[in-house]
């Protein structure tokens, strides 16, 4: 590896823990059943992974940092034959004529650049193995995902060849609050310096790769918000962490 991809790579990571912690991952404009645009602006709200990756590689471009959207998929078991294809979508970056994996729209993912290698990568104490299958006669590589961040899902999986017209689609289903899974999830997650900060309901953990720091399930919508708005400053609005409060518990009832 050349001084020049040392330097360009350090230079993207500094980029995407900028972008990370100003569009933490929210589900919260989905579960508030707001429209939720699959555009490709430079300056997105916190959101999904449609929203985020869409938005990150179009600012990369715009910075001269040739990049593509590439249909993926995150899974809850250890099987790669088996991918939830259409589940995700991610950014695949050129770094001195190298493919690297730039996803800013995993929440526990790293916020760093991987070049398409086998191999485990570390990010802030934790491993992230790399791995490549084929499937159709396509490659698709595979990001497994520590257990201690996630239990939602294992891995996250995706096609080597770009595939806009897939990906949009399977945007439209995600985003919209009549079709969406996620209508009735209410998770904010961000990576907070070297700590991974879930929101997930009423409960905010923070983790450390040494253990977990905090874990406190608030009784109190005051309580509550100051928390979220404590660890993502300048992010939400009071009045949107209210109305997110309120139909909370009413799922709760």
């Amino acid at each position: 590896m050349t001084q020049e991809t040392v330097t360009e790579t350090a230079r993207l990571t500094e980029v995407m823990r900028a972008w990370g912690a100003a569009h933490p991952y929210s589900t919260l404009d989905i579960f508030l059943g707001a429209s939720v645009e699959h555009g490709d602006g430079l300056s997105p709200r916190p959101g999904v992974c449609f929203t985020l990756n869409t938005a990150f590689a179009s600012h990369l471009n715009e910075i001269g940092v040739p990049s593509t959207v590439h249909l993926a998929g995150v899974q809850d078991h250890d099987s790669p034959e088996a991918a939830d294809v259409g589940s995700h979508l991610t950014v695949i970056a050129q770094l001195d004529g190298q493919p690297h994996l730039t996803d800013v729209g995993l929440g526990c993912g790293p916020l760093t650049p991987i070049p398409l290698q086998q191999g485990i990568r570390d990010f802030n104490g934790f491993d992230f193995p790399l791995t490549t299958h084929e499937c159709d006669g396509q490659r698709w590589w595979r990001l497994g995902i520590p257990p201690a961040l996630s239990r939602a899902f294992r891995a996250m999986e995706f096609c080597e060849v770009p595939d806009d017209p897939r990906a949009g689609a399977r945007a439209g289903h995600f985003l919209s609050p009549a079709t969406s899974p996620l209508r009735d999830v209410l998770l904010i997650q961000g990576w907070v310096g070297e700590r991974l900060v879930t929101a997930y309901g009423a409960t905010v953990t923070v983790r450390s790769n040494e253990a977990v720091l905090a874990r406190t399930t608030f009784e109190h919508e005051s309580a509550w918000r100051t928390a979220v708005q404590d660890w993502f400053p300048d992010t939400f609005a009071n009045a949107e962490l209210s109305a997110a409060w309120a139909r909370l518990q009413g799922l709760r009832a």
